[in-house]
């Protein structure tokens, strides 16, 4: 019986280091991995090939190094995309790249959970390239990139970031009580045609339309709002000597088209309505 005992303890010690060392992964709940990619690519995680994108799979929590490679490859090939990106217990973790032969106009976003202190709320961080995009939640203006809102109602929200002279990326998000969602965000430039084809519509009608011209401010710029109003929220900033669009006049505040395409209000304050001459 002595024996018996005394062979039980240094098996019992080794089962201890065993997962003294190794319970992390023995123990902790897998996360998912999804990669999505226009067009089809191959997957690289941690220098093995692992498929063929759509891609999704299960992983125990840890940092992955993710690189994606075009279908057609060869030894020279080098990855269009890579990155270091979080697996969390539970939860996924999302990569989507839309590639473009010009790779200005490549965009996509990483999307991360991670668990938040408080289990009653949820929370999100979004940051882009380039940054200074408007990051608008469920319709409403939120600031400006980086942006980190500490305390959102848990769910299913619309996020929409956009930026002069780049294509506005509109994501649906559904985040979960006691997690905040991380979101990387890569916005594509708009594409040379579609530039050149407003500019030259813009230029053939540019007599026929009323115009506002921005006078100088105190702060050398003027806050362009979501409504007429000083309460409104604030959506961009303009520069004096600029020229933009004038929609509809209202209790002292003209309405303007901005030059990505959005519209909002300004001060008529500081802006003129001069008269446009013909060369």
């Amino acid at each position: 019986m002595k024996k018996k005992f005394l062979l039980i303890i240094p098996i019992v010690i080794i089962i201890g280091i065993v997962l003294y060392f190794f319970h992390y992964p023995i123990l902790a709940a897998k996360g998912v991995l999804e990669i999505k990619t226009n067009p089809e690519t191959v997957i690289f995680i941690n220098n093995e090939q692992a498929g063929n994108t759509p891609f999704k799979k299960e992983f125990y929590p840890q940092e992955l190094n993710v690189k994606i490679f075009p279908i057609q490859q060869n030894s020279s090939t080098i990855p269009i995309w890579q990155g270091t990106v979080k697996i969390n217990p539970l939860v996924l973790t999302l990569i989507r790249q839309d590639f473009a032969e010009n790779k200005d106009q490549t965009g996509g976003e990483i999307l991360t959970l991670n668990k938040i202190p408080d289990k009653t709320t949820a929370a999100l961080k979004i940051t882009s390239y380039p940054n200074k995009a408007t990051v608008i939640l469920d319709g409403k203006v939120k600031g400006y990139t980086p942006l980190l809102l500490k305390k959102i109602e848990a769910g299913q929200h619309t996020l929409e970031l956009s930026l002069p002279y780049y294509q506005t990326t509109v994501l649906g998000l559904n985040i979960n009580a006691g997690y905040r969602l991380d979101g990387e965000v890569r916005l594509a430039k708009e594409k040379e045609e579609k530039k050149e084809e407003e500019g030259s519509s813009d230029n053939q009608n540019q007599e026929d339309k009323p115009f506002v011209q921005i006078l100088s401010t105190p702060t050398g710029w003027l806050r362009v709002r979501q409504e007429a109003g000083t309460s409104s929220p604030e959506i961009a900033k303009i520069k004096p000597g600029e020229e933009y669009l004038l929609l509809e006049e209202k209790d002292g505040w003209f309405k303007i088209q901005l030059n990505d395409k959005q519209v909002g209000w300004i001060s008529g304050e500081y802006a003129t309505k001069p008269n446009r001459k013909s060369d």
